[in-house]
């Protein structure tokens, strides 16, 4: 979320609370990609019986990096398969998550620090070759399907510290980040029979943030909560994020 869309949010939500229409300032997400579950927003509270384990602390709150931002500070994020750390040189220093995108975007110069670590710990057949390099995406020569077949087991991790300095972990299947072309509208004979990593170039100007989007929201369950600075008067809100039950 951008700060415009904090503010708005702040002014929304105190106004509800003062309404008494709501008891907390916070709005929550829970979004739903199977058949039959329906997704929601909640305001003013969240809802654990969407958490995995249906306990009050799957819930870890972290801090954000100011009362203006929803941006988290990112200690590291990690490949699956060597557990070796994606290299953004220092460069990368926040994320934000944001749910009306869809995959994950990252400043232009730091995209190959990204893909390659991840393509290197995919399954691929022998005779599959990658190009990040001819366009602004990164494409597979293999159908999606097949792909996702071969790598149900792979993830990423993303690292951040909660509100009591402790590293938390959270992890995200690598195969929601694997699109067919053609869904994203890529209609050239050069995506034929081609995959998709869903890691795009950002369009904004802030050089030291990645956004990710709803695929990750799909995976967790996330709320926005300004009691911190709204109740306390502390110098930063938060970002609750809990593993979402199936």
């Amino acid at each position: 979320m951008t700060q415009g869309d904090q503010e708005r949010d702040s002014n929304t939500m105190k106004g509800l609370r003062d309404d008494g229409k709501i008891k907390h300032v916070t709005i929550s997400f829970d979004l739903r990609s199977e058949m039959g579950r329906s997704s929601y927003v909640k305001f003013g509270g969240y809802d654990k019986f969407a958490f995995k384990n249906q306990r009050q602390d799957d819930m870890k709150l972290l801090k954000t990096r100011n009362i203006e931002t929803w941006s988290l500070p990112l200690l590291k994020m990690t490949d699956s398969t060597n557990h070796m750390e994606i290299d953004f040189k220092d460069a990368i220093k926040y994320v934000d998550l944001d749910p009306s995108v869809r995959y994950i975007y990252i400043p232009a110069n730091h995209v190959a620090a990204a893909t390659e670590p991840i393509l290197k710990s995919l399954h691929l057949p022998a005779e599959v070759e990658t190009d990040c390099t001819a366009t602004s995406v990164c494409l597979v020569t293999k159908s999606c399907q097949t792909l996702i077949d071969m790598n149900k087991d792979k993830v990423f991790h993303l690292y951040f510290a909660d509100d009591e300095g402790h590293d938390q972990r959270f992890t995200v299947p690598i195969w929601r980040y694997l699109i067919d072309p053609k869904a994203l509208g890529y209609k050239k004979a050069m995506y034929d029979d081609k995959c998709m990593l869903g890691i795009f170039i950002s369009n904004n100007n802030q050089q030291d943030h990645i956004i990710i989007g709803s695929e990750f929201f799909r995976e967790h369950y996330v709320m926005y909560d300004m009691t911190p600075h709204a109740d306390h008067d502390q110098d930063y809100i938060q970002v609750g994020i809990a593993e979402r039950n199936k």
